[in-house]
């Protein structure tokens, strides 16, 4: 079973247990689970980049920043990140700077107005997690009946 915890985590019930006995069980699980995970984070912001560049604008310029995490405790999805963005006059502006206000919102103009920090927050990650919920678990669940298929080896 599966909870959208805090309106944007996917977070799947006995998954870090399930987790620890396979680490100890089977050598190859660690690298395994990760690249599980990443493929599922790659899935996610795969769309959440397809509707941030059909929001157009401040959304759309910041694509670049989000960037998708596979790790042993799960999947993620980085807003903000990988330095600086360029714009069309060449001068270049700190992705962690710009990301934030594209995302949630804000009162200065050249963003959407703020959503705030509430379950409905965000324009294009956050709603692309909570819309993705019932195929994030799918994906993590096949991504854990391979994981055992493989420790059962």
């Amino acid at each position: 079973m599966t909870t959208l915890k805090n309106g944007l985590a996917v977070q799947l019930d006995g998954y870090g247990k399930f987790r620890k006995e396979c680490s100890v069980l089977h050598d190859g699980f660690k690298p395994a689970n990760k690249a599980a995970n990443l493929e599922i984070a790659q899935k996610v912001s795969e769309r959440a980049v397809t509707n941030a560049e059909s929001q157009g604008g401040v959304a759309a310029f910041v694509v670049p920043s989000i960037v998708p995490s596979g790790t042993q405790t799960g999947a993620s999805i980085r807003l903000g990140a990988g330095g600086d963005l360029t714009r069309s006059d060449g001068t270049t502006v700190p992705a962690a700077e710009v990301a934030p206000g594209a995302e949630f919102g804000s009162f200065l103009p050249q963003f959407e107005p703020f959503r705030g920090n509430s379950e409905d927050a965000g324009y294009f990650v956050y709603p692309t997690i909570r819309e993705m919920q019932p195929e994030i678990q799918e994906m993590a669940e096949n991504s854990i009946q391979k994981l055992i298929d493989q420790v059962a080896k």
